[in-house]
């Protein structure tokens, strides 16, 4: 008999997390559930530290692990994992973040409850000596979450998600190998236009660990320029023989210009030049209206758009500054995404 629930965690070389995670899955107040661990080459210690988990709670029946041969990646990790699953539901857990009993009962309640194909809960931000709850509050319309996904309103992350296996598979939807950073933008804006219902729990039951400094979201910026251009590349490709509506429309053009500032202040403008043709001709009021963006992002497309080249080294002379004052670049980045 198949398992309710699939729960997907992608390894590498996580020694000082897996213990924490593994023991929170384990221990779900739901048990109709497989574990698919997916060991991408993990140099450490993370696979006998899991091993011992899983012995000391008894759970070898519940266990697949996926091996693989030299280190390919979070997304080919992903891949294979979800290949794995049979479980009606899927959820996707990093390794290095961990969650609450209740997480799977609450959110396999919810989806049988109002036959949803993606289901919604809270989360907590944990910093180590301190721990925020994000509320989502997302809206029951689908095409309302597509426009907040895009325009960067709502946290694109699969892990806070129960989703319906024949969605990832009635529609081909896959994690792309090599698409190892933006592989949830890709994947959600997928599932979120052929899902025909979402619905929220509004309660956090994941801890998003946010001490890791060697997660995929702690890298250089300037690392994430090539793999964006690839995302926006995909959304044409995805979008090209597709109704889109218009809200959703506007958010992607508001997702373009939130990477034309990545480029521009983190790499180089003849980067941007060479991708022109992909992100078309914003105008000044489109990146004024952009509702996330901090500030300085703005500051240098507008800088862009009016061709301007000598504002480009004062933003970036700012950025540097603001660098030195992590607490005030945090400040004026939420509140350019509250305005």
């Amino acid at each position: 008999m198949k398992p309710k629930v699939s729960i997907v965690v992608p390894l590498y070389n996580v020694e000082d997390y897996i213990e924490r995670c593994a023991r929170s899955l384990f221990r779900q107040t739901f048990t109709d559930v497989e574990y698919i661990f997916v060991d991408d080459s993990c140099q450490d210690k993370t696979m006998d530290l899991l091993k011992g988990v899983i012995s000391d709670l008894n759970v070898q029946q519940k266990v697949k692990i996926c091996s693989h041969e030299q280190n390919e990646g979070l997304a080919a990790a992903r891949l294979d994992g979800l290949l794995m699953a049979t479980g009606k539901y899927v959820l996707q857990v990093d390794s290095d973040d961990y969650v609450e009993m209740d997480y799977v009962e609450q959110l396999v309640n919810e989806a049988e409850r109002t036959c949803s194909d993606i289901v919604i809960c809270d989360y907590y931000q944990d910093y180590g000596d301190r721990k925020t709850i994000c509320h989502v509050n997302p809206p029951a319309e689908v095409n309302k979450c597509q426009e907040l996904l895009m325009s960067g309103q709502m946290h694109n992350a699969v892990w806070n998600k129960l989703i319906r296996r024949s969605l990832y598979v009635d529609n081909g939807i896959k994690p792309i190998p090599g698409f190892n950073i933006f592989e949830d933008k890709i994947a959600m804006f997928q599932l979120f236009y052929f899902a025909k219902r979402v619905s929220y729990v509004n309660k956090p039951l994941y801890y998003y660990n946010r001490t890791n400094c060697n997660s995929i979201t702690s890298q250089d910026k300037s690392k994430l320029i090539q793999p964006a251009i690839g995302v926006i590349r995909l959304l044409h490709a995805f979008y090209s023989d597709k109704v889109v509506d218009e809200n959703v429309s506007r958010a992607i053009v508001y997702f373009k210009i939130s990477i034309m500032g990545l480029i521009l202040l983190y790499g180089t403008k003849e980067q941007l030049e060479a991708n022109r043709q992909l992100f078309g001709n914003p105008t000044v009021q489109q990146v004024m209206s952009q509702p996330v963006v901090p500030f300085y992002y703005k500051w240098a497309v507008i800088a862009y758009i009016a061709k301007v080249p000598l504002l480009f080294k004062p933003i970036k002379m700012t950025l540097r500054l603001l660098n030195h004052f992590p607490a005030l670049k945090r400040k004026l980045a939420y509140s350019a995404s509250h305005q």
